[in-house]
Parts: C-alpha cells; structure tokens; sequence
C-alpha cells in the first residue's frame, strides 16, 4: 500500500516541542542579618504572573496550539549577600548576591483542537509556570 497519497498531519513531520512562559511581578519581605561583610537572609514574596503555553516546532516558527492566563502564588529565597567595600571610605562598591528559590505557582492550560479538530489537552496535573527551585547570582551596583 503507498501511504504517500493520504494525508498526513503536519505535526507528525517534525518533533513538537511543550513551550512555558511567564513573565510577573513579585512583591514581598526579606529579613536578614549583618555580620561583617556578609548578611544571611530569607525573604518570601507573593507574585502574580500572566503565563502562555504552546505547543512548537523545534525553531518555534510553527504552533499547534496555544492557551494563556494569569496565575498568583507564592515563592520563597534564602540567600547571602556579599558586601564589597571601598577600603578607604568603607561604602560598599557593589553586592554580590548567591541565592536559591522555591516554589513556583501552577498554571493548568486547555488547549483546544490540538493536532487534531475536535481534541482537547488537558493538563489537569498543572504546570509550574517557572521552575521550582532555583538558584542565581546577582550584582547590585
């Protein structure tokens, strides 16, 4: 049987690719405590985050479907702070920052008519929009 003559979905071409994005505003406290030239803290914050999820191609010119929303929660830090200072003056010149996150809010997108008319994806399990747990380091001027 030659198969070239029926119709085959375009997504079936080529991988596809679950796509997360979020963008949101924190605001929140953070209590720490001054020793010498470092200061230990912990803060927690509350956010609210507009997230968008599609399903792609692997160089993200093709979608599958797409569905968005706003999604509130909230994260928490611990971190150090590391005061350089001026040697004469003993301003700081700068911070550098070593910190880690956890938590992250869940978003649970519906996508209709995904790869095919008629079906719907549900990720009734959610997605954390962001990862839940992360570390960085920061450079305060």
């Amino acid at each position: 049987m030659d198969y070239s003559d029926h119709y085959t979905p375009e997504w079936t071409q080529e991988n596809v690719y679950m796509n997360m994005s979020a963008t949101g505003f924190r605001l929140g406290v953070k209590y720490g405590k001054d020793i010498k030239n470092f200061q230990p803290w912990a803060g927690i914050y509350y956010g609210i985050y507009s997230w968008r999820c599609n399903f792609l191609n692997k160089k993200k010119s093709s979608s599958w479907g797409t569905d968005e929303g706003y999604v509130a929660g909230l994260t928490y830090s611990i971190g150090v702070d590391f005061h350089i200072k001026e040697s004469s003056a003993g301003k700081d010149l700068f911070i550098v920052t070593l910190f880690g996150e956890g938590a992250s809010p869940v978003a649970n997108p519906e996508i209709s008519d995904l790869f095919y008319s008629g079906w719907t994806w549900t990720n009734a399990g959610g997605n954390h929009i962001m990862g839940p747990y992360r570390i960085g380091l920061a450079l305060s001027f």
